[in-house]
């Protein structure tokens, strides 16, 4: 009796993440299940849809209470097809697109492509592309540590250094580096002349999604791919993700204490430092182009938070409640302006947006609990405070990436042009790069590393982190299948950080080629783990890490996933009798 009191009174010696946010409840919104979970769940539950929001938060503060968020497929279809999404007109761009297609055909054995005005294609090459409006969606996995592949990665495709310099892992492309008088690294510099973001450009990205660690990148990555903004504004936030993806210490992160440490402190790691980050990171200044009531552009200074409500890319964060176990997806644009409307640039919209990425991060029982402290919903019993305390998990408890309503939105419309094409001229137009694009970063491996001392009967924990790890593994792998799933035709472009540990080339690799192996040891941020993954991801997004295990031949910063085979012209169903 005594040794259990003692250790549940320790167990509470870190307490909570304890955040101020009395209007969160009135924009998590619970995404629709698709139409293949309904089913498997018809007899488990009785509201399938997605919960409103109950505004309670911003009636309670004295704000606008007539409007209600978009929902998750609103956005989506929103950057997608930001010219509309009418049907009969899809259909009429899949005929024309495949009268288009039989004339290059034709042409290709004969006078030739060019006449036809497309560039660059061979007799093998033929292009089909569309006219129809297009944006593209972001979607970022969690992954703690690791997401410094992704940071990495963005500083590969906008660095235009020449590739040939960069044979050694263990130099970052693009940056300068500044070391102590022991040689150690200490901080990271990037070399603004040597970025163009073209090949950022080029991804046109409308909307992020973002779990977990990517919930955190999602606060960066707003800037650094909005096109509208100058190059300096654009390179001061990467320069902000590569140096918060390579810090000079675990302590400048979270307060380790060790896994064995779990059963007293209630979590393996305090995250007041990465709280003070987080916020630190919103109230910087950049100096960003903004629009004028009268449409014309202006340059202003100000916060990164204030510039959520104005970017023209809108960022989701996925968080999960404890209590009742469901996702909620946070419009954090919408967040972010509601309650400036109401509260002026003051502390509310900063609090708000902390809670909202500290709680996508915080996974449970490895980071402090975090709990958000918002109004009472309708419904909900009295309670003496004005605040309920709730508890929030980890988005990557639920899902790796954000696939909620991607399927329906995408569906109909790939759907239509496919049944207006043939298979090849189909093909072609997803090769063409023209049509609305998911792009998926999974910031972390996709498979299980070999674990050779779990054969050893050495006591639970090392079983269960095992265990954790395995279904965390399954988690990330299925998440990003699933998405091809709920769309079966569309573009899907995903990157993964595997090959990090890679150590040997293939044979026919060139000479002086140097491939060292980014090593994971226990800490749960190691600098040198992290800035070895930066590299990684540079070098990715150049397209000069090399794949050796199989060729010498460069891997892509992302590549397609396969679809699912189109039916024949006399298997396909009526659109609007395919599942949502």
């Amino acid at each position: 009796m005594v040794v259990s009191l003692a250790v549940s009174g320790c167990a509470s010696t870190r307490g909570g993440q304890d955040i101020a946010c009395p209007a969160f409840g009135d924009f998590a919104i619970s995404p629709r299940p698709s139409a293949f979970v309904a089913d498997i769940q018809r007899y488990a539950i009785e509201d399938r849809g997605a919960k409103p929001p109950s505004r309670s938060g911003l009636e309670a503060l004295g704000g606008p209470v007539e409007s209600s968020p978009a929902t998750i497929g609103d956005l989506v279809e929103e950057a997608a097809f930001p010219g509309g999404m009418d049907l009969d007109e899809l259909r009429r761009e899949g005929e024309r697109l495949q009268r288009e297609y039989e004339a290059q055909q034709a042409a290709s054995s004969g006078i030739g492509l060019e006449v036809l005005g497309v560039p660059n294609a061979g007799e093998n090459e033929i292009i089909v592309e569309s006219g129809l409006p297009k944006g593209n969606a972001l979607l970022l996995s969690g992954g703690g540590q690791w997401g410094a592949f992704g940071a990495g990665l963005f500083v590969g495709l906008a660095c235009t250094q020449t590739a040939g310099l960069q044979n050694d892992r263990n130099v970052m492309p693009c940056v300068t580096i500044t070391r102590d008088e022991k040689g150690e690294e200490i901080r990271r510099t990037l070399q603004s002349d040597q970025l163009n973001f073209a090949e950022i450009d080029k991804m046109d990205i409308r909307l992020i999604t973002g779990v977990s660690t990517g919930g955190l990148q999602s606060l960066l990555l707003m800037v650094v791919l909005d096109k509208t903004q100058p190059k300096e504004t654009r390179v001061q936030a990467l320069q902000r993700l590569i140096t918060e993806y390579a810090p000079p210490s675990q302590k400048a992160v979270v307060d380790y204490d060790g896994y064995g440490a779990v059963i007293f402190q209630g979590s393996v790691a305090g995250t007041d430092a990465l709280r003070g980050t987080v916020q630190e990171v919103l109230h910087e200044e950049y100096t960003f182009v903004i629009e004028d009531d009268d449409g014309a552009d202006r340059t202003a200074r100000h916060r990164l938070v204030d510039q959520i409500a104005l970017s023209p890319i809108k960022t989701v964060v996925g968080v999960v409640e404890g209590a009742d176990g469901q996702f909620k997806a946070v419009n954090m644009k919408e967040m972010v302006t509601a309650l400036q409307a109401d509260q002026g640039p003051g502390l509310e919209a900063v609090d708000c947006v902390t809670a909202t990425t500290l709680a996508s991060s915080a996974m449970p029982v490895f980071h402090q609990q975090l709990r958000v402290q918002r109004a009472l919903e309708a419904g909900e019993a009295p309670i003496e405070t004005p605040l309920k305390d709730v508890t929030l998990f980890d988005g990557g408890v639920r899902r790796s990436v954000f696939i909620s309503d991607f399927g329906k939105v995408y569906r109909k419309p790939f759907a239509t042009l496919a049944r207006a094409m043939t298979r090849p001229a189909f093909d072609a137009l997803l090769g063409s790069d023209s049509l609305a694009k998911v792009y998926v970063l999974r910031n972390g491996p996709t498979t299980a590393t070999l674990e050779e001392n779990v054969n050893e009967v050495d006591g639970a924990i090392n079983q269960a982190f095992r265990a954790y790890s395995l279904l965390v593994n399954e988690l990330e792998v299925s998440s990003i299948a699933s998405l091809r799933l709920a769309n079966p035709f569309g573009p899907i472009d995903v990157t993964t950080a595997d090959g990090s540990e890679n150590e040997e080339l293939s044979p026919n690799a060139l000479p002086g080629e140097a491939r060292r192996g980014c090593k994971k040891i226990e800490e749960m941020f190691s600098p040198t783990f992290m800035r070895c993954l930066q590299n990684f991801g540079a070098r990715r997004g150049m397209g000069i890490e090399l794949d050796g295990q199989n060729s010498p031949e460069p891997i892509p910063a992302f590549w397609p996933l396969s679809i699912i085979d189109p039916p024949t012209m006399e298997e396909r169903p009526e659109v609007d009798e395919e599942p949502g």
